[in-house]
């Protein structure tokens, strides 16, 4: 291959390692903001209303406002369901990172932390899908969807699986980009939610 060939090639592969890299390993970025219910789960529909209903709840200036669908088709803005800290997991039946995060940590570490609510936000996923994965890795926290992906591009996120962390006010305390472990999780929580 003549050499003027070989230099597309070697940029396309430096942006696919890049970028490849970036999805590894993700992006802890500081709170400073630049920018459902499981239908036949384990969730029977308590989760989100539990949210809704969390003492102080009121709209938080700083959140999206555009609406996540419940499975059951009701519509909920983000910033309704501030009042507590809570860990918002953006995931989808066709990223294998969120799958696997999902078994890992989040279920996990939902199951030890009463004192969080935990909210999984699938992605521009089919919802039989979305739905299956839920049960397929034992998550029982509330679920709802972001069809067009409107809340996750205004929340300034930029991988998959993604992680926001909101404090009780509801507002942006961290965020992560890419697959998290249980320790990263359980230490992100002591970063941004414990210590407020």
């Amino acid at each position: 291959m003549r050499p003027s060939r070989l230099i597309p090639l070697v940029v396309l592969a430096a942006l696919a390692i890049a970028g490849g890299a970036a999805l590894a390993t993700g992006g802890l970025t500081d709170g400073e903001d630049t920018g459902a219910t499981i239908e036949g789960g384990a969730d029977d529909g308590t989760a989100l209303a539990a949210l809704r209903a969390s003492d102080g709840a009121a709209a938080a200036a700083d959140l999206p406002q555009a609406p996540l669908e419940t499975f059951d088709g009701d519509e909920v803005a983000l910033s309704e369901l501030a009042g507590q800290p809570m860990v918002v997991n953006f995931y989808a039946s066709w990223c294998p990172p969120c799958v696997g995060e999902m078994r890992d940590a989040f279920g996990p570490v939902d199951r030890d932390r009463d004192d969080i609510a935990f909210l999984g936000v699938a992605l521009r996923d089919d919802p039989e899908q979305a739905l299956a994965v839920a049960e397929e890795t034992g998550v029982d926290y509330a679920l709802v969807q972001d069809h067009q992906g409107a809340v996750y591009q205004q929340l300034g996120l930029a991988a998959m699986p993604a992680t926001v962390y909101l404090d009780p006010d509801g507002e942006i305390a961290g965020r992560h980009n890419g697959a998290l472990t249980r320790e990263q999780l359980e230490q992100h929580i002591a970063t941004y939610l414990d210590q407020r």
